[in-house]
């Protein structure tokens, strides 16, 4: 009797120890999944508070620089380099990146006009800044960093209803001509 008692609690205890395995399996599992699977939460951070770090600016200076100094050849063979420093910058907000290339007298009045200038250096400079720019202003970050922009560039606020157009009909051209014009 005493054997049969104990084949019974020995049944029960392994099946205890199945489901606690089973439920802390699921659990190890969770925590896996939750620590590959990112989920970026919706930050709402102040213009000033956005990534910009020195080496982010070194690599949009040298971004910008090639790109109005060079030209198409030289351009296509360090088109690697380019893109590498261009990964680098892919957390900094559109309108950063922006604030750098306009606080710079050389990269607003010399570099900027040169990519204008150019369809193939136009095309490629605002196919990578209008994808950003449109992902930002379906977000209204444009919008809401209009004025702390204006403000770092040193554009007064009667410039914002004209940028502001340009946001709403996704003309990044014309948000770029008409800041390097004023």
């Amino acid at each position: 009797m005493n054997f049969f008692y104990l084949k019974k609690n020995i049944r029960a205890l392994a099946l205890f120890f199945c489901f606690t395995l089973a439920a802390s399996s699921q659990n190890v599992q969770a925590s896996i999944l939750s620590s590959l699977i990112k989920v970026k939460p919706e930050k709402n951070e102040p213009f000033h508070n956005l990534r910009l770090t020195n080496q982010d600016k070194e690599n949009i200076t040298y971004i910008i620089t090639s790109l109005g100094e060079q030209g198409k050849l030289t351009l296509l063979v360090n088109k690697s380099e380019l893109t590498r420093r261009g990964d680098l910058i892919q957390g900094v907000h559109p309108l950063k990146f922006l604030t750098v290339v306009f606080k710079d007298e050389y990269l607003k009045k010399v570099c900027m006009p040169a990519i204008l200038k150019d369809y193939f250096k136009k095309k490629n400079f605002l196919d990578g800044l209008g994808a950003n720019m449109t992902r930002e202003a379906q977000k209204g970050k444009l919008q809401k960093y209009m004025p702390d922009f204006l403000n770092e560039i040193n554009l007064s606020s009667e410039h914002s209803e004209n940028l502001l157009k340009f946001v709403e009909t996704r003309d990044w051209e014309g948000f770029i001509r008409h800041i390097v014009n004023n």
